[in-house]
């Protein structure tokens, strides 16, 4: 059925889509206005004001000021969660042309490895353990191979470990 009451000329298609096109135009052009960091600026500052957000500034200072011990125990906490000593610890190939600073630690016994490698603050860490029950952990490669030194619960760095007559132990 060929109904000539619906059918559209080339030519009126093509303005059709061309005032569509120019609809989506002005609208985007309206959604870039109201989103440039002007205007999105002006409205947080409204939100602010009219949502209690300069009473709450107001009662934030004053707590502070009230206590000032929690608020430096807590900036305290944060400058040690930073300052990770196991990150300071050079890894392997790293270093001044082999020689190494480090001092190796003294263990009781075999050294193994113990549980399973951990994730934290994106590095890999493996555990050891010696017969005494001492423990020290190192970065590990993706492989599961040690990649870094050791470092006791305290934050002490050592190169590797050494048995009761001072010779360094090689296989753990």
């Amino acid at each position: 059925m060929n109904d000539s009451a619906h059918t559209h000329s080339a030519a009126e298609l093509q303005r059709e889509i061309e005032a569509d096109r120019q609809r989506i135009e002005e609208k985007l052009h309206e959604i870039q206005e109201r989103m440039s960091p002007g205007e999105l600026m002006d409205e947080l500052l409204e939100y602010a004001k009219t949502s209690g957000g300069s009473e709450y500034l107001s009662n934030l200072g004053v707590a502070l000021k009230s206590n000032p011990i929690p608020v430096a125990l807590m900036g305290v906490s944060l400058a040690w969660l930073l300052a990770n000593p196991a990150s300071r610890a050079p890894r392997q190939g790293e270093g001044n042309d082999g020689a190494d600073d480090y001092p190796l630690a003294p263990v009781r016994g075999s050294v193994r490895r113990v549980g399973p490698v951990e994730a934290s603050f994106g590095e890999r860490y493996s555990h050891f353990t010696d017969e005494s029950g001492s423990r020290f952990r190192a970065l590990t490669d993706e492989a599961g191979r040690r990649a870094g030194h050791f470092v006791d619960p305290a934050g002490k760095v050592y190169r590797g470990f050494t048995d009761a007559a001072g010779k360094q132990i090689e296989d753990i």
